[in-house]
């Protein structure tokens, strides 16, 4: 046994090389080369985020209440605020749709948002910032 209570190889020809370290360098059985490191059974960020994304929530629709996930409901949340004339929210929704490889429907909805006529900006500027609830 060596000072760091490794054990010597069996064989005292034990070739040391690529893929090969010295027994007296080798992690001791049972003992983590990261002891500080992430601890068994810890979720990371991504699979934090992944289950707060599909935990459900209850909405109500026409039809009345269903269960959709959360990701579900902030997307047709974002969809319905694009759709009642939120800048933002068109441009998050078009980015979104070309993020997840629709971009037929993204250069609808782009095409559609950017058909403001001249009358249209005027009756925005008569009737200006309206208040959301």
């Amino acid at each position: 046994m060596c000072r760091n209570g490794c054990a010597k190889p069996k064989d005292a020809s034990y070739p040391v090389g690529y893929g090969k370290p010295p027994v007296h360098t080798q992690f001791k059985k049972g003992v983590s080369g990261n002891p500080r490191g992430k601890k068994k059974g810890q979720k990371g960020l991504k699979a934090v985020v992944e289950d707060v994304f599909q935990q459900k929530v209850s909405i109500r629709t026409a039809r009345g209440i269903r269960k959709v996930t959360k990701l579900d409901a902030l997307v047709q949340k974002l969809m319905n605020d694009a759709l009642t004339g939120d800048a933002r929210a068109v441009m998050h929704i078009v980015r979104l749709a070309k993020e997840a490889g629709l971009t037929q429907e993204a250069a609808a909805i782009e095409g559609a948002s950017q058909d403001v006529t001249e009358e249209d900006l005027r009756i925005m500027a008569r009737w200006g910032p309206r208040e959301r609830s």
